[in-house]
């Protein structure tokens, strides 16, 4: 009792069904019978048959189908229309259905699913549907599978009605008054054909050829339907069924007091032609309300993600053993109104791209791109502004991506777009951001008064970025001696020096200025460094804030 399993009622025109599954889509019990249009008492009959096989269960309920909706209220279950349902349980069971087709009791459906999930129905008639055996079966006191049976043994052949469940059940029944065998009932249209060249041996049949098949209502001629021999089959000929083989024979003159009806527009109270001679009545119908418009393509394929480990403004002598790039994927792109482009990638490369020269480091047959790292042969880099062994002054790296051309895009009609509308082959490229050098900018202060060199000025605190205009604040605790501010000599560096601690005082003229040779990160190549220094004859007896303005 603890585990909740899925009920699934399904009430449609005819036919009440219902099943059991667990979580893992399982079939505990599945049922169905006629409800003569009693939907309660066939629902609790075949509950209490599912109870019966299955004892006592905790159920998860939701109803579907055109008898279900009330039911459902009533009830306080869940409702699902049963298009949907369809397309949702083929979406889980069978993801890769294109498209479904659904007889119910009284109306046909139809799912598409590429391009987007397309449902459409008929309007209520058995005529096409599955009550259309199920009404001829009952007449015949037999089901769908006794139909075939009996057809199997056939001896005579009468025209029937193949289009209406009513016009049949009331070609069937006379014929049934007047001692017609069910074997003989259980076939029909195209077995009339069949059935007249196997008693017409001598009647021989040549491509072209027109059968005209009459189907009566007691005495009175209701329907002819013609078929035609395409020199392998007799088919039907356009204009027996379906809007789209209904043949316009002449064109239609729009009249009267108005200027627009669909995508046709005349004068006010003049006339128009619209040329609809040879043309369908579908087509006639779709150019009327459905207008035609070409797609674009609403986006180009472009590459993701595509980046550098690290990669930004280091300090000049910063070293890179190997540097790391990664993953990358194409996009596909995208059309207006469908369907996907089909845009794969089929080969990548890799490019290193330097302030010296671009250097090929990787390549790939494949849709994406894995990361990678490159190394320079094993001798890494040192990313730096006065050059050297490995040295560069800009490294980044670039990715290229060829693909192949999309498929044809749809209109928004669903047809091949005309003029074409696809995507072009060709190559998408990505760059990563780069490694950059900056020269730091150092400050700080000291207890002693050490040799002005290189090793002191690194010792100092540093900005971590390169030189730029603005202020800093240089903290200098009790018992200092010397106080340093380090700038690149291309700079303008130290402009003003404010005391905060005693009173806003102007202390710059109190600097002295030098210049010192100062080596970047990892001691690589010095640059000159202009410094200014402040050491008091005595050192400072209480802390004070500097306010140092950089021009």
């Amino acid at each position: 009792m603890n585990q909740c399993y899925r009920l699934g009622i399904d009430i449609g025109s005819t036919t009440v069904k219902v099943a059991v599954i667990d979580d893992n889509n399982k079939i505990l019990f599945a049922d169905y019978e006629r409800h003569y249009a009693n939907i309660q008492e066939t629902l609790a009959s075949l509950l209490k048959k599912c109870k019966g096989e299955l004892g006592e269960l905790s159920l998860r309920p939701n109803i579907t189908g055109s008898g279900g909706l009330t039911l459902s209220g009533y009830l306080h279950i869940p409702f699902v229309q049963e298009v949907v349902a369809v397309a949702t349980a083929l979406q889980d069971y069978a993801p890769r259905t294109d498209v479904a087709i659904e007889l119910g009791g009284e109306d046909a459906k139809i799912i598409y699913f590429t391009g987007g999930i397309d449902q459409r129905m008929n309007g209520i008639c058995a005529g096409g549907t599955g009550s259309f055996i199920d009404q001829m079966a009952s007449l015949l006191q037999t089901d769908a599978a006794g139909l075939n049976e009996y057809a199997k043994n056939y001896k005579a052949l009468y025209p029937i009605a193949a289009r209406c469940g009513v016009f049949a059940k009331t070609d069937i029944q006379p014929l049934i008054n007047e001692g017609a065998t069910k074997e003989d009932l259980s076939a029909s249209d195209d077995s009339v054909i069949a059935a007249y060249f196997k008693a017409h041996t001598d009647v021989a049949v040549k491509k072209g050829d027109v059968f005209v098949v009459t189907t009566t209502v007691g005495n009175s001629t209701y329907e002819k339907s013609a078929y035609f021999y395409d020199g392998k089959a007799w088919v039907a000929m356009t204009g027996n069924v379906d809007a789209d083989k209904v043949i316009l024979r002449d064109n239609i003159t729009l009249a009267g007091g108005y200027t627009q009806v669909g995508n046709l527009t005349k004068s006010q109270n003049g006339t128009s032609i619209f040329s609809t001679k040879g043309k369908s009545v579908m087509d006639a119908l779709t150019e009327i309300f459905s207008k035609r418009l070409q797609p674009t393509i609403t986006a180009q394929p472009s590459i993701g993600t595509f980046t550098l480990t690290g990669a930004g403004a280091v300090e000049a002598g910063t070293k890179v053993a190997a540097a790391a790039y990664s993953a990358a994927s194409l996009n596909a792109g995208s059309y207006q109104y469908g369907p996907a482009t089909g845009v794969t990638a089929t080969n990548w490369k890799v490019e290193r791209i330097t302030n010296a020269a671009t250097t090929q480091v990787a390549t790939a047959s494949a849709a994406s791109l894995t990361a990678g790292s490159d190394n320079n042969s094993g001798a890494g880099f040192i990313i730096g502004d006065a050059g050297g062994d490995n040295a560069v002054s800009s490294l980044k790296y670039r990715v290229t991506a060829t693909h192949g051309a999309g498929v044809t895009a749809k209109d928004n009609l669903g047809a091949a777009s005309s003029p074409v509308v696809a995507i072009a082959a060709g190559t998408k490229t990505k760059d990563t951001g780069a490694y950059t050098p900056f020269r730091n900018t150092f400050y700080g202060t000291s207890t002693g008064k050490p040799a002005l060199d290189s090793a002191a000025i690194r010792a100092l605190g540093k900005t971590g970025k390169a030189y730029a205009a603005g202020t800093l604040t240089l903290n200098v605790p009790a018992g200092t001696q010397r106080v340093a501010i380090a700038c690149i000599a291309t700079a303008k560096g130290v402009t003003k020096v404010i005391n905060e601690t005693a009173m806003n005082a102007d202390v710059t003229s109190t600097f002295t200025k030098s210049t010192v040779s100062v080596e970047g990160a990892n001691g690589y190549a010095a640059k000159d460094y202009n410094v200014w220094v402040f050491e008091p004859a005595v050192a400072y007896g209480n802390a004070a804030v500097l306010k140092v303005t950089l021009g």
